[in-house]
């Protein structure tokens, strides 16, 4: 599965998908606590149509616990929730577009301290979907960055060898990661192995 960011720079999970106890109260946590790493602006991870953009202070409403939040209608059928936020950059009926900001990360509603809920429902907008896996990350409390997460291992010896001839833009730091982002129809690691693959098969046709 793609991996998808809701944070440019990555972000961390600090309450993951599932059966938790918070504040004495043992509950299904239906979607995934993240944090920005590098910023606080949240994006869309899917384009879509903006279903709901606000907040309701209500409490006799149970959605009051979501503070301002976005739901989007995504491509792919599925209803996207960013929760808790400090403000909200797309309104109802909007279309967005794939790493569009929406909003701030924040600490709305019924929350302890700022961090987007992000939760993913099938379009009845009740069945929850496992978030986690609709992110390509693991279910579990970490930091995920798509520089490192993205990278398919078979692919990392073409993209070295890619930016090592400057076929690509690109640098390696003293670790050996390699600074690339993929694009959205054709990812720099394809071209890499395209073009390395390309390479090692006619090098000998014009050089022996």
């Amino acid at each position: 599965m793609d991996f998808k960011n809701p944070f440019l720079g990555g972000f961390k999970v600090t309450s993951p998908y599932g059966e938790r106890t918070l504040n004495g109260k043992t509950d299904f946590h239906r979607g995934l606590d993240i944090v920005g790493l590098k910023t606080k602006e949240v994006r869309a991870v899917i384009g879509g149509r903006v279903l709901t953009s606000q907040i309701i202070t209500d409490r006799t409403d149970l959605t009051w616990q979501w503070g301002n939040y976005i739901c989007i209608l995504g491509d792919d059928g599925n209803c996207i929730y960013y929760c808790h936020l400090d403000s909200r950059a797309a309104v109802t009926g909007q279309r967005v577009e794939k790493g569009d900001i929406i909003g701030i990360m924040g600490n709305t509603g019924y929350s302890f301290g700022a961090h987007t809920h992000f939760e993913v429902r099938k379009s009845d907008r009740r069945t929850a979907i496992d978030p986690a896996e609709y992110l390509g990350i693991p279910n579990a409390a970490g930091e995920y960055d798509i520089e490192k997460t993205s990278v398919s291992p078979w692919a990392e010896e073409a993209i070295k060898w890619a930016v090592d001839t400057e076929i690509m833009k690109g640098s390696i730091d003293a670790e050996g990661q390699i600074d690339f982002r993929p694009k959205e129809n054709c990812t720099r690691e394809e071209v890499a192995v395209f073009l390395h693959r390309f390479y090692e098969h006619m090098k000998g046709e014009f050089y022996d």
